[in-house]
């Protein structure tokens, strides 16, 4: 288990996120530009996104085990593994390499970017995902 004393805990930090209902202007504007499916998504909006994302960390990483079968499931040979993990881990992890909207949306909900126009512009430049990932970071 990797040692989260030194900070917040994904689970923590993950509902943290959920309480938030700051107006988040530059994230909208984001969205608006670059709207994600509404067919193949499961999140309603980009702050229960966030939270999820944060939040499943805790629960739902998986480690292989081969030539395991899990109960119930006879092809499978994965195991749940619970593992502890910081917000800072998740963060820095690919889940937010290819979502720029939510390191966006979670930068503006907590207050780091007050109207900061520029952010917007300057990402909405950069044409790949990562690469706007990479700057918001």
């Amino acid at each position: 288990m990797k040692d989260t004393s030194m900070g917040m805990s994904a689970e923590d930090f993950g509902a943290v996120l959920a309480e938030l209902t700051a107006p988040t202007p530059l994230a909208d504007a984001f969205e608006t530009r670059f709207p994600q499916s509404k067919g193949s998504r499961w999140w309603f909006s980009v702050r229960t996104h966030a939270a999820s994302v944060f939040l499943s960390k805790e629960y739902y990483e998986y480690r292989t085990k081969p030539n395991v079968e899990v109960e119930g499931d006879p092809g499978n040979t994965r195991e749940r593994e619970h593992t502890d993990f910081s917000a800072e881990t998740v963060w820095d992890s690919d889940s937010f390499n290819w979502r720029p909207e939510l390191r966006l949306w979670i930068l503006e909900a907590l207050g780091l970017l007050k109207d900061d126009k520029d952010v917007l512009q300057r990402i909405l430049a950069i044409e790949a995902n990562t690469s706007r990932c990479t700057y918001l970071k």
